[in-house]
Formats: C-alpha cells, sequence, structure tokens
C-alpha cells in the first residue's frame, strides 16, 4: 500500500473497522494514521499476506513484510 493509497482505505473498509496492533484495539481513523507514519519511515514498505483465517467478522493474517528503514519511526 503506497501512502497515496492510504487514503482510499476509508472508502473500501467498513467504518466499524477494529484493528489490533501490539495487544491493543484501534479504529479506523488510527489505523490509517499509524499506516502512514509506517509507510513514512520504511517508503518501499511491501507487505504480502502469508496466510489467513476467516471466523466470523473476524480474520487473522500472518503477513511477510519488507522495507528499507529511512526516517524516524
Amino acid at each position: 500500500m503506497s501512502a497515496r493509497q492510504l487514503e482510499g482505505v476509508r472508502g473500501r473498509w467498513a467504518p466499524c473497522f477494529v484493528g489490533h496492533v501490539g495487544g491493543e484495539e484501534e479504529s479506523l481513523e488510527r489505523f490509517i494514521f499509524h499506516e502512514g507514519e509506517l509507510l513514512h519511515a520504511f517508503p518501499d514498505l511491501r507487505m504480502a499476506i502469508e496466510e489467513s483465517v476467516v471466523s466470523g467478522t473476524k480474520i487473522w493474517a500472518r503477513l511477510h513484510i519488507t522495507g528499507t528503514h529511512c526516517a524516524h519511526l
């Protein structure tokens, strides 16, 4: 996902989105903010879903993430 694509998340993801980062829940707006910080620090960030499991309304995913650290995070 690029910085430009990040803004498009609002239109594609459900407004009731709840993310879980470091054991903490975060809203869609907070997720977009954190992803923006990550993309700033790792401008060539690439994420690939290695495995995912869906159960009811929940999904779990194992990601493979690579990128060059270029700014403070």
